[in-house]
């Protein structure tokens, strides 16, 4: 067994809270003047609340602390709670508040009344020269580092082959080597021998002093490389940082935190004359999930904890403000002292804090951003992944060029307004009907560049073209001049409203010309949101052109393509797909690349999502290539291509492609249109939703923010795309804990969906699933559940019950269920559900395995252990054969299966259990 750690705040002491002290020394409580038992347990329990007031503690991290090493069902958990509010008088639950889905908090101020008292480490007698133990044939070189515990440089006697040994001399110092030992052990099986880590090579844990036994790297740690470089540029340091970004992202992976991250731990190799980093030292790391141990068959050796209490460890220079305030550490806590290295390697001094203005010795703007980023003072707000901050360091020159188009837009943005503000001041209530102007005369320049490619084609379109002009001069324009109209401040919906109106009478004669203007205001007025009278244009217009298809082949494609974009968004989808057929044979007859590639994008992305995602990106990677060989480097089409492409990615869980093709789109929006024009909006969007999905949620906020903001300013806050923007802003403030601003947001947005789209569309359950998760995520389960009712309700009878997304509701469901105990309910959501799933999808489908492992749960709780116990073998073998799918999946699974067979062996299996599935 481990020797136990002597810290600080491991000692016994005495403390009070409310109206009643815990006494370590004699392990019992006192209130009100007497003695209470309490069982031992629950007196466990008691002693970690004292330490950690305030503060969450989880299921798991309060089951580990004092049911260490065991499977246990949450139930042994919640009557410990339960007995331990019986002892301290705790009816109301006000001292100790359930986090509902997650935990335990001590909601109460505690004193300590014993004054903490110190340890030093034991001193070992080591000196150049001498032997190691056990190791007869090394000698000791060089002590490069001390602490609790001694690093040292051996050399082999006869090789001269150098190695790096670790030796501790106390109990402590023997934890904190086999702690390292596991982790060490887990990272080599997990991510492999050619992670960037200093490789584990023996160990001597019988004999004092103890020892672990590592490679040497010659070169040294990065502060002494760079004392040997120091002229080296910053491209290199920059490197350093994103090679120790993604090592660092890789043990995260795996549930791993260093804690300690600083220089000394982070080691040079030299390969072809370029360093790259090696990861070093994780004596003072913490497993945040122990399934990976499980699964491995890997001992548990020096593992305890942080909940149990110690002071922070690691360099106080590179330790998070949170840590140092006492609360845990977390991944966020890595990536803080990331940020202060990357702060000191660009300024060149490993030994400068992070101190109140050090923004001034960053002269980059992005390299400030960086480092705000990892370094941001509140947790929250900080990077949640390492790997998003070697990203950005690696992505810094396209973000440069980014932003250089970022000015430039601001530049001319700001040059448009000075221009308006002068236009304003000399012609003031003509100002209002200038606007107007503008837009019709961009209404003017569509309809007349398509007159006149008709002129070309007969003499007939040369009356169509005038006609089209007289219309514009006679109808729109003339509305916009006030000595006429009488009125200065006509907005551009009601000009669009006059033109409809209009359009019938001054075309009576001619059809192909009223079916263009037809088609450029339905255009127009979806394009604003009008979404009924956008659909009565493009209706109109496909009876207009439908007599003429043949010979006007071209523009009945545009019609159908227009028509098809507005039942599509109505989610009419045969409709849309028959209008999207019809427009790719008329593309084809009229001989235009630009609309048949537009056609074909359009049915590519009516495929069932789950089912032929992959295709669907095959398609697009086509239409991409074609789009570059048969139309211009410019065209606008490019852009549609690309920016579907990236949502597919997504959809694909491919992220970090996704977030490249996301960004290669905007860029490309930017070139084509205005920040605010719709197009650039989307772009927008799908680069915001891309950092969402990437975890970058401090990023992702930031952008949404301010789309969400030029949205309305531009388009209205009914339209869809700004209640788009606003579900994925409300999505990313739950992510970051920000539950009141997001409980608002979405809540909001739903309620204006509905008005504005109907309670049944696409738009509208997205909404509706992102409120459930927020629910649940609040403890209101019954609420969740409702509402994940009403989105499995809906998408069954719009799309079936073998559509991906009916399957995932129905999932969602079945979860919800499970948390209300609800057991023979959920059991015949998930008999469905699962008959649905293994007719609809791939055998090797994850989603076919999390459903396996939900039902076995529920069957295990209602007593069919035989059909559970198949169904859990069965997922988990499924999930161990897909290696690209989130290993979650599979933790989640061994972990029900665990709880299962522990409570299949108590001698009558609790049916009050609630947890997440």
């Amino acid at each position: 067994m481990d020797a136990a750690i002597p810290e600080a705040n491991l000692q016994p002491a005495r403390w009070r809270f409310g109206d009643a002290e815990l006494d370590e020394f004699r392990l019992e409580v006192v209130r009100g003047g007497r003695t209470v038992a309490v069982e031992p347990k629950s007196l466990e329990l008691l002693r970690l609340f004292v330490r950690h007031p305030g503060e969450v503690l989880t299921k798991d991290e309060l089951m580990e602390a004092v049911w260490p090493g065991r499977v246990l069902s949450e139930s042994v958990l919640a009557r410990a709670i339960s007995l331990l509010r019986r002892a301290i008088g705790d009816g109301s639950q006000s001292v100790i508040r359930t986090v509902h889905g997650y935990g335990y908090r001590f909601d109460v101020a505690v004193e300590r009344l014993t004054p903490v008292r110190s340890q030093s480490p034991a001193a070992l007698p080591l000196q150049p020269g001498g032997q190691p133990p056990l190791r007869p044939n090394w000698k000791l070189v060089e002590r490069l580092g001390e602490g609790r515990n001694e690093t040292w440089l051996v050399e082999h006697g006869k090789t001269r082959e150098r190695r790096v040994f670790k030796f501790a001399g106390d109990g402590a110092g023997l934890s904190t080597l086999k702690r390292e030992i596991t982790l060490q052990r887990l990272l080599t099986e997990s991510l492999g021998a050619r992670s960037a880590l200093v490789p584990l090579l023996d160990w001597n844990l019988q004999q004092a002093p103890y020892f672990i036994e590592t490679e040497w790297c010659p070169a040294g740690s990065l502060e002494a490389w760079l004392g040997a470089h120091p002229g080296i540029g910053q491209e290199i340091r920059l490197e350093l940082v994103a090679q120790a970004a993604e090592a660092l992202a890789a043990a995260h992976t795996v549930g791993v935190l260093h804690k300690d991250v600083k220089p000394a731990n982070l080691l040079i190799v030299e390969t072809g004359g370029r360093p790259a980093i090696r990861l070093a030292d994780f004596g003072s790391g913490a497993l945040i999930d122990d399934t990976r141990l499980q699964a491995l068959s890997i001992t548990r050796l020096g593992l305890t904890r942080d909940i149990r209490g110690g002071e922070p460890s690691g360099s106080l220079m590179y330790l998070a403000p949170e840590v140092i305030a006492g609360q845990p550490a977390t991944l966020r806590s890595d990536v803080y002292a990331l940020g202060v290295l990357l702060y000191q390697l660009i300024v060149g001094d490993l030994r400068r804090p992070l101190a109140p203005g050090w923004e001034r010795d960053i002269a980059d703007p992005l390299l400030r951003e960086d480092i705000a980023a990892a370094a941001e003072l509140d947790p929250a707000r900080r990077l949640a992944d390492a790997g998003q901050l070697a990203g950005r360091l690696r992505a810094i020159d396209g973000r440069r060029l980014q932003l250089e188009l970022d000015r430039a837009e601001a530049q001319r943005a700001a040059h448009a307004r000075r221009q308006i503000e002068r236009w304003r001041a000399r012609r003031g209530w003509v100002f209002a009907a200038s606007g107007a102007l503008a837009l019709g005369m961009a209404l003017s320049t569509g309809l007349y560049l398509a007159a006149r490619q008709a002129r070309d084609q007969a003499r007939q379109a040369e009356a169509s073209a005038s006609a089209v002009n007289q219309f514009l001069l006679d109808d729109l324009l003339a509305a916009t001049d006030p000595q006429l109209s009488g009125r200065p401040d006509i907005t551009v919906r009601e000009l669009l409203s006059i033109a409809a109106e209009r359009v019938g009478a001054r075309f009576a004669a001619q059809p192909l010309a009223e079916a263009r203007v037809r088609r450029t205001l339905g255009s127009a007025l979806d394009g604003l949101g009008e979404a009924d009278a956008a659909g009565q244009q493009f209706q109109a217009a496909q009876v207009l052109v439908e007599a003429h298809a043949a010979e006007q082949p071209r523009l009945a494609a545009q019609v159908y393509l227009g028509l098809a974009s507005r039942l599509r968004a109505d989610e009419q989808l045969a409709p849309a797909q028959e209008a999207l057929h019809e427009a790719l044979a008329l593309a084809r007859s009229s001989r235009s690349p630009e609309l048949e590639l537009e056609a074909r994008l359009e049915l590519a992305k009516f495929g069932p999502p789950a089912s032929t995602l992959e295709t669907t990106l095959s398609e697009l990677e086509t239409l991409h290539d074609e789009a570059k060989s048969r139309l211009a480097a410019d065209h606008p089409l490019q852009l549609k291509i690309l920016r579907s492409r990236a949502t597919t990615l997504c959809d694909l869980g491919l992220i970090e492609d996704c977030e490249r093709s996301s960004a290669e789109a905007l860029a490309l929006s930017l070139r084509f249109y205005p920040a605010t024009h719709p197009e650039a909006l989307i772009s927008r969007y799908v680069a915001g939703s891309a950092l969402l999905l990437s975890g970058r949620y401090a990023e992702a906020r930031a952008k949404l923010e301010s789309l969400w903001a030029d949205a309305r300013l531009a388009l209205g806050a009914q339209h869809q795309i700004s209640l788009l923007v606003a579900q994925a802003l409300g999505i990313v403030m739950d992510y970051q804990n920000d539950d009141r601003a997001a409980l608002a947001l979405i809540e909001q947005t739903l309620a204006e969906q509905i008005r504005v789209l109907g309670p049944r569309h696409t738009d509208v359950q997205s909404t509706r699933n992102a409120l459930a998760s927020l629910y649940s995520d609040l403890g209101r389960v019954a609420e969740a559940a409702a509402l994940y009712r009403d989105v499995y309700a809906v998408q069954v009878a719009k799309f079936g019950a073998g559509e991906s997304y009916s399957l995932i509701a129905a999932q969602n469901y079945g979860r919800m269920l499970q948390d209300l105990n609800r057991w023979d309910d959920a059991l015949e959501v998930q008999r469905q559900l699962h008959a649905a799933a293994r007719g609809a999808l791939p055998p090797d489908h994850w989603l076919n395995a999390v459903v396996e492992y939900s039902l076995a749960r529920t069957l295990g709780r209602l007593g069919q252990h035989d059909e559970a116990e198949r169904l859990f073998a069965t997922s988990i073998a499924r999930l161990r054969r897909l290696p690209d799918v989130d290993p979650r999946y599979l933790q989640r699974a061994l972990q029900l299966q665990a709880e299962w067979q522990a409570d299949r062996s108590l001698p009558t299996p609790p049916r009050k259990m609630t947890a997440r599935a």
